[in-house]
């Protein structure tokens, strides 16, 4: 779906998957509640807990021209762990949380996937931009435009990918009577796409005769992986360093985080003393509660306004219109050709958003209606319409005060329900005053490629 170029194509593969992606069905769903339940309370909190309670401190140099060295105790490079939980949030969604990864966990096999993955950045626009050229010039005059371990890590990331699907499928099979029951084994996402194109394959769609189900399948849930795991670790990853900035709005979250009913503690609230509680005894705040929290939701929404994880260029194609189509001031454009906007630029209109590059989540919060409704127009992290990302409810939950409820669906849940689980019962402070760059790209990780936090247990919690 993500590389398709025409607009109908790309909405008809939409519509097969949009559902499971929607707010109310994201809000209401009691499979993604069971795996938060099982990645918060048996991963992601347990791991910070051991950390905290670490006695042996250790040291790093701050940089390699520096000597002096600072207290590494309770110290976690965050970036790595951020593209950790969202994978394994990402892939406990599409295929069910026994067949996808556990990269929180497993280190090894998370720097593994890591390595893959990051290794083919600078090469990238070959394929995408010029891909005749690139297949011609390897072809006939045996020039490599791209290197072979871009091959081979493709190659091994599509394995990662088709087996999960393997395991999904035969979950389908096996499992049709548990849909809806809250299993954290549900593949919801693959089951809805493997459901929609059986449903069009008896209709006699040409368009799956040509390539296998199984691949239109394993196609589409690697990007939804890769897609969701890299974006969310990056918006994370920024999150996380802007509240270890900015202590006192650090602290008002925690504040506002210990409202939830229940809160968000760690052990929970209703576990024995020196005992871990079965985690179906576990209860989590609704996801409707954790949406109602405004400065949370501030927070988020400034921090992708300043970092969005896809800074650059959203690549849309003109229709072919009588007399041509007119975007802004550019008039009679022909059919077939490509525009763009960057986030980028549309987040750093000073008329909309004064001091721009300036962190201020209470600017969302001290906006009247009619500001607010403006910087939601403005506010194009997730872009909008018919191309607009499909996991965006995911990944945060809610809209901008109703604003544009378009904007933000189910991206944000994901971030919002892991953020309120780390500040509920943690504080975080930087480990080196160093500014954390963003680097330059359409999805713009920090440039120094990680983010050193010290973690504490939070005195309220």
């Amino acid at each position: 779906m993500f590389a398709t170029a025409h607009s109908k194509p790309h909405s008809q593969r939409k519509r097969l998957i949009t559902n499971v992606y929607s707010k109310s069905f994201v809000q209401s769903s009691r499979s993604l509640h069971a795996i938060s339940k099982e990645i918060l309370f048996k991963r992601l909190l347990p791991m910070f807990q051991d950390l905290t309670s670490t006695s042996t401190p250790t040291s790093i140099p701050i940089s390699a021209a520096t000597p002096l060295k600072v207290d590494t105790s309770n110290t976690k490079d965050v970036l790595p762990l951020n593209y950790a939980i969202a994978m394994d949030f990402m892939n406990a969604y599409l295929f069910g949380i026994s067949r996808s990864s556990n990269f929180i966990h497993d280190v090894s096999a998370r720097n593994e996937f890591l390595r893959w993955y990051h290794c083919r950045k600078m090469y990238t626009f070959w394929a995408q931009e010029l891909p005749n050229l690139t297949s011609w010039l390897r072809c006939l005059l045996g020039v490599k435009l791209v290197p072979d371990f871009v091959d081979e890590a493709n190659k091994r990331i599509e394995q990662f990918c088709w087996e999960m699907c393997v395991k999904a499928h035969e979950g389908v099979g096996s499992e049709k009577e548990q849909v809806g029951e809250g299993n954290a084994d549900e593949p919801t996402v693959y089951r809805q796409l493997a459901n929609g194109l059986e449903r069009t394959a008896e209709k006699g769609d040409a368009n799956l005769e040509s390539v296998s189900r199984d691949n239109m399948i394993a196609s589409e849930m690697l990007d939804h992986l890769a897609a969701g795991h890299e974006t969310s670790g990056i918006a994370l990853t920024f999150t996380m360093y802007h509240l270890s900035r900015n202590t006192a709005i650090q602290d008002a979250l925690r504040k506002e985080l210990l409202t939830l009913q229940p809160p968000l503690l760690f052990p929970p609230a209703n576990a024995p003393p020196s005992s871990s509680l079965p985690i179906e005894d576990t209860v989590l705040p609704t996801s409707q509660s954790v949406d109602a929290l405004p400065l949370l939701q501030a927070i988020l929404l400034e921090t992708l306004r300043l970092n969005a994880p896809i800074p650059g260029p959203e690549p849309r194609v003109t229709p072919s219109t009588t007399g041509g189509v007119q975007l802004g001031e550019y008039k009679a454009l022909p059919g077939g050709v490509r525009v763009s906007t960057p986030a980028y630029t549309l987040h750093r209109n000073e008329e909309v958003f004064p001091e721009p590059e300036t962190w201020r989540p209470e600017r969302w919060l001290e906006a009247d209606e009619a500001q607010r409704r403006e910087m939601g127009r403005w506010w194009w992290a997730f872009s909008s319409g018919g191309r607009m990302c499909i996991g965006s409810n995911f990944a945060m939950q809610d809209a901008v005060w109703n604003l544009a409820a378009d904007l933000t669906c189910a991206y944000l849940l994901e971030m919002k329900v892991v953020l309120a689980a780390i500040y509920t019962n943690f504080q975080t402070e930087l480990v080196s005053d160093e500014i954390l760059e963003q680097s330059d790209g359409y999805t713009a990780g920090p440039k120094a490629e990680k983010l050193l936090l010290r973690f504490t247990r939070a005195r309220d919690s």
